[in-house]
Formats: structure tokens, C-alpha cells, sequence
């Protein structure tokens, strides 16, 4: 075995110690309601849902909550978010309304979070750090009125986003003169650092057309790579055109990224050389887990682990390192190819279901260094 291959048995070997952790079950033969569950977990607990509609709740303690299957688990109404630092929350497969997360730290894998509110986003990160794979965030054609152009997919205050694989929408217009909103909405020193997602804003009616953007960035920064931006459309009807301008963004850097429609150039620079990544699959215990790699030619990208996610700043790299910084360890080294493209494949072993593993990818060249967005995740059993 290559030398990389043990640094990645030795990451998911040192982050898969069995640890004293409880399994919670809702539904048949347990808890009536996630609340109940919540209120006897203890940080690092994994609450398991069985298929229904079961109301929010509010986690204040750092747990997993992981659908039994797919796309079978609704929440009705809002979510939050609060747990103390360093605690963290997982949300794995689960189908919801509204999502606070208010001074925490709160993964998405998998989850579709559509608007219920009148005036609210599907997400709203407030101080908050959140990470979403391969996750649907938002909604189309809501029959009530959004007065407020912040019922966006997700509204970020002075919050730290990482996205992959996912599609982020703004809300529609309606006949009550509610404006269109934004797919993403960054504000007071939001960052969004994104890899293979499609943003698209809100459309339309007759009487209203849309102003909204896929991507809206005030006082904030992006990173996007390998994605699509898409303004809303005139009319709120299938095959309707965009006709608004994909992003007003001004800070950061568009890599690689596609805008709908092409012909309203946005402001913000749009030949970055930033790193995407993409992942076959989730991780899964005794299964194959790909990673793949976007950047510059011809180039050197670092990949490293960790069993924790977070944000923190580093002189030398342009964007945030979201990985937990006790516990980083370099993990391979790739060269991409001549298209920027590189991959590396790790079989996981069984005994790892429940473990937190994240990757994150460091471009070489001139500082500041490019990272991408985190990948990664709990693994399923």
C-alpha cells in the first residue's frame, strides 16, 4: 500500500475511535417527536427517524439526525439551530421547513429545505457556519405573499457558507407586489465558498417581472467554481426565459462558473482560478468514496482531513480553512491533469458508520493559495 493510502487509513482510523454514543429512534417503538429525543441526547448522540411528518424543533445540543431512508421524513414547521460551540449538528436526509441556525455550526447532506414561512428564507445563517451537500434549499411558486426580499434559499448575516452539489432558489413574485427574492443572499460579512451548485432567483408574474439575482453578495465575499447562475424570469411559468442578471456580487471570484443569461456580465471577476470539488458519494461504510478535484492545469493540490469543520482565517490562503484545526492532517497530494481535472478513490471500512470525516483541497501556486469547499461528511452505515 502507497504511502498516501495509509495517511488516509490512518485519518479514518483515528477518527473512528468507539466512543460511549447512544442511538435515538423516532418513530415506531420510540420517540413521538425529534423534540422528545433531543431532550435526553448528550453531545455526539445520533437521533434515527423513521419515515413521517414530525414537527421542528429546536437543537441545542450537538447530535446527527439522519433520516432511516430518503425523502420519507417532513418536518412541518421551523427548525433551529443553537447548540454551543464546539458542538456541532448534523442534518442527514431530512426533508423540512424553515432552518435557523443562530450561533452554531449545522451540516445539510442530502436535505431538501423548502420555505413555509410568509417572509422568511429556507435558510437563515445568523453568526452561524454552514455546510450543505448535495441539498435542494428553497422554493418556487409560493401561494403567499414574501414581503421581504430576504426570503431567500439561504440569507447569510455575518455567516460562513460552504456548498456542494446543490441548488439554492429564490422565492417567486406574487400579484400582491411581494418582490422576487435571490437563490443566495449574502450580508454583513457573509463569505460563500461553493463548488458545483446551481443558484438561480426567484420569477416573475405578469404584472411584476423579476429583479432577482441567483447570487447576491452585500458587504460579503464568494468563491463559486464549477457552477450556474441564474437570474429569475419574467413570468413564474415553465420554460420562461431568465431575464434578470445572474449575480450582483463584487467581492471574491467566479471560476469556471456558467450565467444565465450570458449576456448581463457581472461585476464581480469571472477568470478565477479557484478549486472545486465534487464527491461520487457520500461516505459510506464498506463502500468506495471518489473525490474529485477542479483547478488550475497542471497542478499541484494538496488534499487534507479532519474530524471537525469550522472557519478560520490563514494569511496565506484566500479563502477560509473550513476544516477543524485540531485535528488537519495532510492527506494525498494530486497532480491535475491538462483540463484542471484530477480524482482519488478510498475504499471505507466497515465499523466507520457514524464517523466525521471532512476533506478540503489547497491548490499550489503564488499566495494567496486557493482552497475549495469542504467535502466530506458522516458516514452512512
Amino acid at each position: 500500500m502507497h504511502r498516501t493510502s495509509w495517511h488516509f487509513v490512518a485519518f479514518v482510523a483515528a477518527n473512528t475511535v468507539v466512543v460511549a454514543q447512544t442511538t435515538h429512534t423516532v418513530g415506531p417503538g420510540g420517540f413521538a417527536q425529534i423534540a422528545a429525543a433531543l431532550a435526553v441526547a448528550a453531545p455526539g448522540d445520533t437521533i434515527l427517524v423513521h419515515p413521517g411528518n414530525y414537527t421542528g424543533f429546536t437543537a441545542s445540543v450537538g447530535v446527527t439526525i439522519r433520516a432511516v431512508t430518503s425523502g420519507t421524513v417532513f418536518l412541518t414547521s421551523l427548525t433551529t439551530v443553537n447548540c454551543p460551540a464546539p458542538q456541532r449538528v448534523h442534518l442527514l436526509d431530512l426533508d423540512t421547513g424553515d432552518v435557523h441556525v443562530q450561533n452554531a455550526t449545522c451540516t445539510f447532506d442530502g436535505c431538501r429545505v423548502l420555505q413555509t414561512s410568509l417572509n422568511g428564507p429556507a435558510v437563515f445563517a445568523n453568526q452561524a457556519v454552514v455546510f450543505f451537500q448535495d441539498c435542494v434549499v428553497g422554493r418556487s411558486g409560493m401561494p403567499q405573499g414574501a414581503w421581504f426580499s430576504t426570503a431567500s434559499g439561504v440569507y447569510a448575516d455575518n455567516a460562513t457558507v460552504s456548498a456542494i452539489d446543490s441548488t439554492f432558489r429564490g422565492r417567486d413574485r406574487d400579484y400582491l407586489n411581494s418582490a422576487a427574492s435571490a437563490g443566495v443572499y449574502l450580508t454583513n460579512g457573509s463569505t460563500l465558498h461553493a463548488s458545483g451548485c446551481t443558484m438561480r432567483g426567484g420569477d416573475g408574474v405578469s404584472t411584476y417581472p423579476s429583479t432577482a439575482v441567483g447570487l447576491r453578495a452585500s458587504n460579503s465575499t464568494a468563491w463559486v467554481t464549477d457552477s450556474t447562475l441564474i437570474g429569475g424570469g419574467a413570468y413564474n411559468l415553465p420554460g420562461t426565459p431568465p431575464i434578470s442578471c445572474p449575480t450582483d456580487a463584487t467581492t471574491g471570484r467566479l471560476s469556471r462558473c456558467t450565467f444565465v443569461p450570458a449576456n448581463c456580465t457581472p461585476v464581480i471577476a469571472t477568470n478565477g482560478n479557484g478549486v472545486g470539488v465534487h464527491r461520487s458519494a457520500p461516505w459510506q461504510a464498506n463502500a468506495t468514496f471518489t473525490l474529485g478535484v477542479r483547478g488550475p492545469a497542471n497542478t499541484f493540490v494538496g488534499v487534507f482531513g479532519s474530524s471537525d469543520v469550522d472557519a478560520v482565517t490563514i494569511p496565506v490562503l484566500e479563502q477560509p480553512v473550513l476544516l477543524g484545526m485540531a485535528t488537519v492532517v495532510p492527506i494525498t497530494l494530486l497532480l491535475t491533469d491538462g483540463t484542471g481535472a484530477a480524482n482519488v478513490s478510498w475504499a471505507i471500512p466497515g465499523g466507520t458508520a457514524g464517523a466525521s470525516l471532512w476533506l478540503q483541497v489547497v491548490a499550489d501556486g503564488n499566495a494567496p493559495l486557493q482552497t475549495s469547499a469542504v467535502v466530506g461528511g458522516i458516514v452512512r452505515p
